[in-house]
């Protein structure tokens, strides 16, 4: 569900008309920061339209592209969202939006902010101090496993490779208890976490939410974890911040699909 403002080819609205004719870019919003926050230096072009104690951002976009090829168009866009509002969120508080709605002008996103006021300042209280982290465990590629010379034939063989077997039972095991007091610890550090899928190695995705001045104890958790994985030939990877996009309430309109 996108933004439910004055797209484009939806009709005129008071603001439309304000914005006047001849209009050549239009504007897609893509989420708020707090309000005189400067620009971080890596982030792409973009605007700040203000709004109450906070700033829009929004960027130009391309109409006729947007409608030739719209799955395209919509993955850029969600690039562009992506890197924009990670580089605000290493030192600021962001709250992402849906991609989908296109702005005639100014006027017609201030209309729409408007109308969503209170939704807007819902979902920004309710991320106020936090940023999202994404936490992985994957099978380290890079460490190939022992393949075991077996000499074919007789008792010693087939005990072979059932030590081989049970061993690398153990190892499973094992990692799975990793997997297990990582996601633990993870967690004990969030206000709240989504469990995202696994499989084709991976034994663990995680999205947390975790206020700004948990973030070095988080941190020094998952180093310490990190190594205790490397030991079993695991990866950790922490990411973040990144704009708290999983913990917005799914069909929301302030809900996006990660990039």
């Amino acid at each position: 569900a996108g933004l439910s403002g004055e797209a484009l080819g939806r009709g005129p609205s008071r603001a439309a008309e304000r914005c006047g004719s001849g209009v050549t870019n239009p504007l897609v919003l893509l989420g708020f920061v707090p309000r005189g926050v400067p620009a971080p230096p890596a982030a792409p072009p973009h605007h700040c339209v203000p709004f109450g104690e906070l700033s829009a951002i929004v960027i130009n976009a391309d109409t006729h592209n947007l409608e030739r090829q719209a799955s395209d168009a919509i993955l850029e866009l969600a690039v562009t969202q992506n890197s924009l509002l990670s580089a605000y969120c290493e030192a600021h508080d962001v709250l992402p939006v849906a991609l989908g709605a296109v702005f005639s002008c100014e006027a017609a996103v201030i209309e729409h902010l408007c109308s969503e006021e209170s939704r807007i300042w819902q979902h920004w209280s309710g991320i106020t101090g936090r940023a999202e982290y994404l936490v992985t465990l994957d099978l380290d590629s890079s460490i190939p496993e022992p393949a075991p010379r077996l000499q074919s034939g007789g008792v010693e063989y087939l005990r072979a490779r059932r030590r081989i077997r049970d061993d690398r039972a153990m190892q499973a095991d094992r990692r799975l208890r990793c997997a297990s007091d990582i996601c633990r610890t993870a967690v004990s550090c969030a206000e709240r976490h989504v469990v995202s899928r696994t499989g084709h190695g991976r034994l663990a995705s995680l999205s947390l939410l975790v206020r700004r001045g948990d973030v070095g104890a988080m941190t020094e958790s998952m180093e310490d974890a990190a190594s205790e994985a490397e030991k079993l030939g695991l990866l950790l990877r922490v990411i973040g911040p990144c704009a708290p996009t999983s913990f917005i309430e799914e069909g929301d309109e302030f809900v996006r699909t990660r990039a």
